[in-house]
């Protein structure tokens, strides 16, 4: 489904097409509760709170504009909610607000071999595997959104509720740490430089969707 479609769709769902509400929760319900499940990995509350925003949509529908980046705008609402949801429990109490660093996000970092087509890449893969797990929150989580989800900055921006100037920034500290990861390990900056443009594809070898 192309963005043309998806526009198409999501006007149909806005002027209250039960048939186009079907479309965008069987394309985006899975996504929306595999973000979700890197967030909180209680999979009972993500579930639910993916059910409550497509309910909560469809009653709010006529107040909703016509033109939106539905995933992007899938998202920030499901972000949103989800960290109102932790901060009501009483475990999270501690946490005042949704951006808090100690708050998670698990990107479920595995190397599978069906997926490494030769030695070279699974040895890379197994590198970034394990140094992506221990960046800060939020630079595993634009790392996701840039590479896995293919969100522009803007895109990034807005679900995260940060400037634009500060999703660049996160980038490339993430980018560096990375880098800075391998030179410990005996690689020079140009082996990394080298590597930069494979990372959306090595990405996909271990982010577990």
């Amino acid at each position: 489904m192309d963005a043309t479609q998806d526009n198409s769709i999501w006007q149909n769902f806005v002027d209250g097409d039960i048939a186009a509400l079907n479309i965008l929760m069987e394309k985006y319900f899975r996504f929306l509760f595999n973000y979700g499940t890197k967030i909180c990995k209680n999979e009972e509350l993500v579930k639910d709170t993916v059910q409550e925003l497509f309910i909560k949509l469809w009653n709010r529908k006529a107040h909703l504009s016509r033109e939106v980046n539905i995933k992007a705008y899938l998202i920030t609402s499901l972000r949103r909610s989800l960290y109102r949801k932790i901060q009501s429990l009483e475990k999270f109490e501690r946490f005042t607000d949704y951006d808090n660093e100690l708050l998670p996000f698990d990107l479920e970092i595995s190397v599978e071999q069906k997926f490494i087509n030769n030695e070279f890449n699974k040895l890379l893969a197994l590198k970034l595997a394990k140094h992506t797990q221990l960046l800060p929150k939020r630079q595993k989580e634009v790392l996701y959104l840039k590479f896995m989800q293919n969100l522009s900055r803007e895109e990034i921006a807005q679900v995260m509720d940060i400037s634009l100037q500060t999703v660049s920034n996160i980038c490339q500290m993430a980018l560096k740490n990375l880098r800075d990861q391998l030179q410990k390990n005996n690689h020079s900056k140009n082996y990394f430089y080298s590597i930069t443009p494979l990372l959306p594809i090595l990405m996909e070898f271990f982010i577990n969707q």
